[in-house]
């Protein structure tokens, strides 16, 4: 090997080059590919693996811990002009809880077996919004109607819906 312009270069057979790749196309004959899958496996580099986007991925909705007392979530409901049979209802009934460490108003959204699939959060003396992880955006907050209709409303928020 010799320097050359401040970099090393190798010399066989009167063939010069820079790299271990140059060196296996130029002196050994091989293919561009068949040097690259050498030098990728001396070095046990594996090809990357592609993931079909239509394997299912399972979600876990992750809600976050209840608090002990509601105080804060309701004073905040009712004081956004929401009534306060409506707030106790949805407390009494899981669909409202206000969380233990930041004391977030958080709004749940349910399957048809009352399960939680979804959480809305608000920050009640913050501007925070956010969603628990692994929500279900299929099962947003909602009231059902008491009787059947051929109407849906449809809110922007939990609050909107509220009000």
């Amino acid at each position: 090997m010799k320097i050359s312009n401040g970099k090393w270069m190798w010399w066989s057979r009167g063939i010069g080059g820079r790299s271990a790749l140059d060196y296996l196309i130029k002196v050994k004959d091989y293919s561009f590919l068949e040097a690259v899958e050498l030098l990728a496996g001396q070095a046990n580099i594996q090809p990357p693996l592609s993931v079909s986007e239509q394997l299912p991925v399972e979600k876990h909705l992750l809600l976050p811990k209840e608090n002990r007392y509601h105080t804060n979530v309701f004073s905040y409901l009712t004081g956004r002009g929401i009534d306060n049979d409506i707030v106790r209802f949805c407390i009494e009934t899981g669909r409202i809880y206000e969380s233990a460490y930041h004391h977030n108003a958080v709004f749940v959204g349910m399957d048809q077996q009352g399960k939680p699939q979804y959480a809305a959060l608000r920050g009640i003396n913050t501007d925070f919004i956010g969603e628990a992880n692994g929500s279900n955006k299929n099962y947003s907050f909602l009231i059902l109607a008491e009787k059947m209709s051929d109407k849906v409303h449809v809110f922007e928020s939990a609050i909107d819906l509220l009000s």
